[in-house]
């Protein structure tokens, strides 16, 4: 049993763990793709709020802290991967305030943001 747990703890060293790694760098990805479904979007002076800049601010937040992330959990630190959870969480509620409020509010006749793109955005 104990010659299992060596051989294991050496495979850990010595081998990084690039499927959690990956997935981080994934929601990297989506966020970015996120973002610029978002930020391309110009529909009068709705975009222009407070929660616009504070979402901006969480998303260069979010991008420097889950490439933090995967690199820690990379080398199986488990203290990243109670971060990543938190950034996920994050994440989750990200899609609720904005995309939600933009789909729901009407200027000048049309929705702020179309359903197509409210589907992309919380996909």
């Amino acid at each position: 049993m104990t010659e299992d747990r060596t051989t294991q703890l050496d495979r850990m060293r010595y081998t990084k763990n690039t499927a959690s790694s990956r997935l981080a760098l994934l929601a990297i990805v989506f966020d970015v793709l996120f973002f610029i479904s978002i930020y391309k979007s110009d529909v009068g002076t709705y975009y222009y709020t407070i929660l616009i800049g504070a979402s901006i601010i969480y998303n260069l937040v979010f991008l420097l802290a889950a490439f933090l992330c995967s690199e820690g959990v990379k080398n199986y630190k488990s203290s990243f991967s109670w971060a990543m959870i938190a950034l996920g969480i994050g994440q989750i509620i990200r899609i609720f305030i904005l995309p939600m409020d933009a789909h729901r509010t009407i200027l000048n006749g049309s929705a702020v943001m179309g359903t197509g793109q409210f589907v992309r955005v919380v996909t």
